[in-house]
């Protein structure tokens, strides 16, 4: 008797969840969490956070070759010349060092920032500034985009589905699987300098590997967490696949895991960002290895509006 109760409640839940993706409207769905997307760009700006960065490398074995704790002051900055929006991190603490800069040095900074040429130049030294103690790899504007496959430029190369139902920090979230069934010119990885010609704007992800493997021919796969009233997102996991011509199946080179929390701000900011990058070696199938080239973790405090101008040393807390 218990057995058969037991069936018919997972019946009854598989019908309930069943009836509740027929009544979604799955495109036009999409259609609101880009539109959430966009206002998450528009209003992540001139806000602060503490930040706790753990990058771990590892050898070719997977033994552990370094280790590095980044503390920072993390700041949507947003360029007063142009309103290009871009991540500055004042370091305060590397490996439990105080690296923290003075206040004339912060200033001078920004007063060389000021005199950058170009939107590219002011980028690459706000990229330079907090980097500086990452090692041998960098990565850089994780914050400032959510999303992007669901931009209608991006969507006609994905297919969706609706995946489940769960809860987040009390809310209703809808789970959506998306994987990517054609090749995108603006999505590239380890891309050629004849790729990069062709089409210089879009999304990069690269790793370790030869030049034999290119074209890399990437492909992504993953699932979303959107709220269930306002399409914000919550959660994005994904992985990135190569498939070299030398290939018969795709290999995973890289793995992304995207949390965000509540705001005071009306959108959804960043909590944890968390990425595995593997290596790769050889020129065909049956000599090609692969291994763990990398660990990276960002770990976000509440955000908050600075007191003052952004000058990277203080918030309001």
């Amino acid at each position: 008797m218990t057995m058969k109760i037991w069936k018919l409640f997972v019946l009854f839940i598989g019908f309930a969840f069943s009836a509740h993706a027929q009544e979604l409207n799955l495109d036009a769905f999409l259609d609101k969490a880009n539109l959430a997307t966009a206002e998450y760009t528009k209003t992540f700006k001139n806000l602060t956070a503490e930040e706790l960065r753990t990058l771990d490398y590892f050898r070719k074995d997977d033994s552990l070759e370094d280790s590095r704790k980044i503390r920072s002051i993390f700041v949507v900055y947003q360029s007063p010349k142009n309103n290009l929006i871009a991540e500055y991190r004042n370091i305060v603490e590397f490996n439990g060092k105080k690296v923290e800069r003075s206040d004339d040095d912060i200033a001078d900074f920004f007063g060389k920032l000021s005199k950058a040429g170009s939107s590219d130049e002011e980028v690459a030294r706000l990229r330079k500034e907090g980097n500086r103690f990452d090692g041998k790899s960098h990565s850089y504007g994780m914050t400032l985009l959510q999303a992007f496959f669901l931009n209608r430029y991006f969507r006609p190369s994905f297919e969706f589905r609706v995946a489940g139902k769960e809860q987040i920090e009390g809310r209703d979230a809808i789970i959506i699987e998306y994987n990517q069934i054609a090749a995108c010119a603006r999505i590239k990885a380890n891309a050629t300098d004849e790729e990069k010609k062709k089409e210089p704007y879009g999304i990069t992800f690269d790793t370790e590997l030869p030049s034999s493997f290119r074209p890399t021919n990437p492909r992504l796969q993953g699932k979303i967490w959107l709220d269930a009233e306002t399409a914000r997102l919550w959660r994005n996991e994904f992985t990135v696949s190569i498939q070299p011509a030398f290939l018969s199946k795709p290999a995973v080179s890289a793995n992304f895991f995207y949390e965000y929390q509540s705001s005071e701000f009306g959108i959804l900011l960043p909590k944890k960002f968390s990425m595995i990058g593997y290596r790769f070696s050889g020129k065909s199938e049956k000599d090609m290895t692969k291994s763990k080239a990398f660990t990276k973790t960002y770990e976000y405090s509440k955000f908050s509006k600075p007191e003052s101008e952004i000058k990277g040393t203080r918030t309001g807390n």
